[in-house]
């Protein structure tokens, strides 16, 4: 597991792997954890209660988890452009990264008005 997570945050898994699991099923995996925490706690505690387990997964998510999915995201265009000509052309494949990393070094390397 502290394998995977390292790779990830240096930015050595595949696009693929970074975005969709990584960030999205992440994502949708700890909304879903918020609102069986919401549900499911409900009738065990007071309303004003329920909201401390779900406060405290929220500012962990802020600041552990939300940054190592940017961090180890942000690195994955760059690698597949690199990569060279595959199953897509290299300006098919460039212009995929940039629209998803719009924000990345590896897309700011051609102007955007050409």
């Amino acid at each position: 597991m502290r394998r995977y997570l390292s790779a990830h945050w240096r930015g050595e898994l595949s696009l693929a792997r970074s975005f969709w699991l990584n960030l999205v099923a992440l994502d949708v995996g700890l909304a879903l954890l918020y609102a069986g925490l919401h549900w499911g706690l409900r009738p065990l505690l007071d309303p004003n209660l329920i909201l401390v387990p779900i406060v405290m997964l929220s500012v962990l998510q802020l600041l552990a988890i939300t940054p190592w999915q940017i961090v180890g995201a942000f690195p994955a265009p760059r690698a597949v452009i690199a990569s060279g000509p595959g199953v897509l052309s290299g300006r098919t494949r460039r212009k995929g990264c940039c629209w998803w990393h719009s924000l990345s070094p590896a897309c700011n390397s051609r102007p955007r008005w050409r």
